[in-house]
């Protein structure tokens, strides 16, 4: 486990401060760095624990092993999950194998399948009901261009070049538009605006209509009905012609997708290509995180990753007011450690 070093006096060589000019290894007995290594908090631990930081020179070796400064303990922390965490997998999945599954199957069966379209991100529409501020239709090019995700800005733009749209694609971008604060009666112009292009108000009113105020939950069950999580649109079965529902980062190829990123999130083809890489890796909510990230960032990580296009739209919209996305207290048990008072 590791062992917190508050090094004192001359015996804080082996804790030189680290920073970006210092180098990886560094030789003890700098009168200077004791000094100030004396106010700083180390975290002894073997070198090969946190590769990351001893790749990026961010940490001081001696025999073996790496000082960590406390800023940069999340880098170890992460590191022990991740390695409990794939630990823990594999022994759940032996001990299905085992015969668990086999017993438990119609019990655990349908949770486990259910996981992966769970949000267990923020509970989006309680933000968005807290919200006062309402979208206005004659708002929704401008806000689509700067805000949307590809997911809803492919949507968007499909809508209004074709006058229409599938019904899964209809279902995941009203229900998108109503979380951002489009009201029912604007929905219900909006959308007879676009389809009336090409089919009569009685039309719309009779075929679309009903979908529209169900979704606000004023027709059937009245169900209240949230807005599509990153999960449930990576779930979506694509494959019909004039069908852009779903997650363009799964479903585009990839001189497709760097094309869409060019053109309509105005990223540089070598950014799109970064991006695209990742999708084709099949990270597709960090490819879309990295959209947002460049667009509107200007390439900072960002700590919060997406998980919701109405997250997404939030975060964007938040950037142009200047407001910091991302962030948050990461939550996690105690680690318990040993204060050393020695040099290694």
């Amino acid at each position: 486990e590791a062992a917190i070093l508050r090094a004192s006096g001359g015996g804080a060589g082996a804790a030189t401060t680290p920073g970006p000019s210092a180098a990886a290894t560094t030789t003890p007995g700098s009168a200077s760095a004791s000094r100030y290594a004396a106010a700083r908090a180390y975290y002894k631990v073997p070198f090969e624990e946190v590769p990351d930081l001893v790749a990026s020179r961010a940490v001081v070796l001696h025999r073996g092993n790496a000082y960590v400064p406390s800023e940069s303990l999340v880098s170890l922390v992460a590191g022990r999950f991740r390695a409990r965490l794939a630990k823990a997998l594999v022994m759940t999945n032996r001990a299905l194998a085992a015969g668990v599954w086999a017993d438990e199957a119609g019990r655990v069966a349908p949770i486990a399948a259910g996981l992966a379209l769970r949000y267990l991100g923020p509970a989006i529409e309680e933000e968005v009901g807290a919200n006062s501020q309402q979208m206005r239709v004659q708002d929704l090019p401008k806000a689509a261009t700067e805000h949307f995700p590809l997911c809803m800005l492919t949507l968007f733009q499909a809508l209004r070049r074709d006058a229409h749209l599938r019904h899964g694609g209809r279902m995941q971008l009203s229900l998108f538009l109503k979380a951002i604060g489009l009201r029912m009666e604007d929905a219900l112009a909006f959308w007879k605006g676009e389809f009336t292009r090409k089919i009569t108000a009685e039309d719309f009113d009779k075929r679309y209509a009903y979908n529209l105020r169900h979704n606000y939950g004023k027709e059937g069950k009245r169900t209240d009905y949230t807005p599509y999580s990153c999960q449930k649109c990576l779930a979506q079965t694509v494959g019909a012609v004039g069908e852009y529902h779903g997650c363009p980062y799964r479903t585009l190829g990839s001189a497709q997708l760097k094309e869409s990123l060019v053109e309509n999130m105005k990223l540089t083809p070598m950014q799109a290509k970064q991006v695209a890489e990742k999708a084709q890796q099949g990270h597709y909510q960090l490819a879309c995180g990295r959209a947002l990230e460049l667009r509107r960032f200007g390439g900072e990580e960002l700590e919060e990753n997406v998980m919701h296009p109405n997250q997404y739209f939030e975060m964007s919209r938040k950037s142009e007011l200047g407001v910091e996305g991302g962030g948050g207290d990461g939550g996690g048990g105690e680690v318990d450690v040993e204060k050393i008072d020695k040099e290694p």
